[in-house]
């Protein structure tokens, strides 16, 4: 691998230039991203990483470069990009650029639906697939910290590396299996379904405890948890550091009115207590008057426990899934997850299993199983 005294660490705008006008010349490439978070909301870009079979780079972000070439070439539609496990690099490149990168390949998605495991880590897909075992040395460094180490800029090179052979491998192998398509139209649903603005009901699924409070307390728990973000996102502070998952469920059933009440609670340290302890004294009392309503709008709360009519027809379901997965040689979550089902059996209808090829091979043979869909 190359040192980074060599042209494959860009650091000059020149370079850039010239990388850019290369890789358009390419029908698809490589992406990776390294990046510190430890101590804010937002990522830090600290690295970002190319490759096509011909050439790996990495690019210095915090070289002082303009990168507009480069985000014009992640937003060009005639370039494919391909990454593993593409989330939270789309997540960091759109806090950069302002846009998600587009159209992707995710070799996450690609392996899932080749029958190499369910949401495989990329170390294990390449030593299944490739049978390379990837250094994990520089698994922990701090990729902020400049000069760049040989070591850091050989591990970082890897990954991308690798990428490109696994990529081609695998679209030979869906080609042959005729399900290019599927992952091509997962991974479009993946860019689709890439909100940049918080989701109150996957907020509340991160609290950890959340399921199993009243429907009342799970509505005021949601908002505590929009709130937290809110303050996370413009503070730029990690979410645990705004409020712990502890700390909400605690809120919620105390809903204290006071500071010297809110002093009480041992899961708020003093720092949140300076910080934002005003602030959150008047979100929960704007809680307590529109408690009623909350619950109400909320109906039967999404995350309420299973009853034993629905955990039997959930386990029917499950079979009939893991079965038709069987014959195609899938994951059963490559077809529904259990989220999936659960809302499927209370009445909703907005789930990957009723589109596109998951209808086609198995949303139609279950359809008869579901019950009519909720108003």
């Amino acid at each position: 691998m190359p040192a980074p005294s060599d042209p494959s660490l860009i650091r000059s705008q020149d370079a850039l230039t010239a990388l850019c006008e290369r890789l358009s010349g390419s029908d698809w490439f490589t992406l990776d991203t390294e990046f510190m978070r430890e101590r804010t909301y937002y990522p830090r870009l600290c690295l970002i990483q190319i490759a096509t079979p011909a050439q790996a780079v990495a690019i210095d972000p915090l070289a002082g470069l303009d990168l507009t070439p480069l985000f014009r070439l992640l937003h060009d539609p005639r370039r494919l990009k391909v990454l593993h496990a593409a989330w939270q690099d789309l997540e960091i490149l759109a806090q950069a650029s302002g846009t998600i990168p587009q159209p992707i390949f995710d070799t996450q998605i690609a392996a899932q639906l080749l029958g190499q495991g369910e949401q495989i880590g990329y170390g294990r897909l390449v030593e299944q697939a490739l049978g390379v075992t990837l250094d994990k040395s520089q698994a922990r460094t701090d990729w902020s910290r400049r000069p760049l180490r040989p070591a850091q800029l050989r591990y970082a090179l890897e990954d991308v590396v690798h990428l490109a052979t696994l990529y081609e491998r695998q679209v030979a192998a869906l080609r042959e299996r005729n399900r290019l398509d599927w992952v091509l139209e997962d991974c479009r649903r993946l860019f689709q379904s890439h909100d940049l603005a918080p989701d109150p009901d996957a907020l509340l699924r991160r609290v950890r405890g959340a399921r199993r409070l009243p429907p009342r307390e799970q509505a005021l728990a949601r908002e505590l948890a929009v709130w937290r973000e809110t303050v996370a996102r413009r503070e730029d502070k990690p979410r645990k550091w705004v409020l712990s998952d502890e700390a909400i469920l605690d809120l919620v059933q105390a809903l204290p009115t006071r500071r010297d009440e809110l002093q009480r609670l041992r899961s708020l340290r003093r720092p949140q207590l300076a910080a934002w302890g005003d602030e959150l004294l008047a979100r929960l009392q704007d809680l307590r008057q529109r408690a009623g309503r909350l619950a109400a709008e909320a109906g039967p709360a999404a995350h309420t426990p299973l009853t034993p009519e629905e955990k039997e027809r959930l386990r029917a379901l499950q079979k009939a899934v893991a079965d038709r997965a069987a014959a195609l040689d899938l994951p059963p979550g490559a077809l529904a997850s259990r989220r999936d089902l659960e809302r499927l059996l209370r009445g909703a209808r907005d789930v990957p299993l009723l589109t596109g090829w998951r209808w086609q091979v198995a949303g139609q043979a279950l359809a008869a199983q579901l019950p009519a869909a909720a108003d």
